[in-house]
Parts: C-alpha cells; structure tokens; sequence
C-alpha cells in the first residue's frame, strides 16, 4: 500500500465517526488515532510508529535527523531532551502556538525499542494544572508528508 491510500484507509470510518487505522510503510507499523474525519482532513490524537528490527533500529540517529526533516506540521520540531536512563529522545515544537495563558506544541517520543509517538499538547503557565492532549488537526496532503518525512516511503 503506497501512502497516498492513508486518506481513503481514514475516510473507510465509519461516518465521520473516528476509530484507529493501521498502515504498514517499509519496516515501520504506524497506528493512526482518529478522531473525526472527512473529504480533506482528520482531527488526529496519535500517530504512533514501531519500527519493524527494533533491536537493531538506529534510533537515536533517527530522532536526531527529525528536526531537519520533519516540515509539514507547521511548527519544526527540535531535541528538547535526551534521557539516557530510559533510552529516548523528546522533540518538541521549536515555536509553540501561544494564545493568552495557553500554549500548544507537538511532541514526539523516539525510544529505543523503535517506536515513536507523536501528539499535540496545550497547557497553561499555572504549575498547578497540567498539561493536555489535544487532537490536531491535518489535511490528508501534509499527513502524507509527515509521515514521509518521519519514516520514508
């Protein structure tokens, strides 16, 4: 299955309802978690990606190309931390969308087992509440060349 068939797999949900959508490009299993859908455009919780050879997969030097990959989201990412303990890497939003006390950015988790996810975020300045996920909107055009420039294909 070649990535321009992600919108019809999404549009197959049932209505406009979501649901969750599996997709195989190259050596890497990608879950789609939809939230609503339509002719040109999906509001999304998840991607979420998992590496075919995770014992293998050179997955630090993947999450650390991603910034300069990833461009179809509207905001770059960039390395914001690397926990050696727990073998992952954290990319966040290099401009997060700032509105009154509200701020949301993406953020994708690269581990060491091969997998990644990546969600959007919104939390406030208080301390004392934390942060959300958020689904995100994306037209069917840029999913496509997300997931491109995450994985290949």
């Amino acid at each position: 299955m070649t990535l321009a068939n992600i919108a019809a797999k999404i549009r197959e949900l049932p209505g406009e309802a979501g649901g969750t959508v599996t997709w195989k490009v190259g050596p890497w299993n990608l879950t789609f978690q939809v939230e609503k859908h339509d002719q040109w455009s999906c509001l999304l919780h998840e991607i979420h990606g998992q590496h075919e050879s995770s014992a293998t997969f050179p997955w630090r030097k993947w999450a650390d190309a991603l910034p300069g990959k990833v461009r179809s989201l509207g905001d770059p990412l960039k390395v914001l931390e690397v926990d050696a303990q727990q073998n992952a890497t954290m990319l966040r939003s290099a401009h997060p969308h700032r509105q009154d006390d509200i701020t949301t950015y993406f953020e994708l988790l690269a581990r060491q087992d091969g997998s990644f996810s990546l969600r959007r975020y919104q939390g406030a300045f208080d301390p004392k509440r934390e942060r959300q996920p958020v689904p995100f909107a994306i037209t069917y055009e840029s999913l496509t060349r997300c997931v491109q420039e995450m994985v290949g294909g």
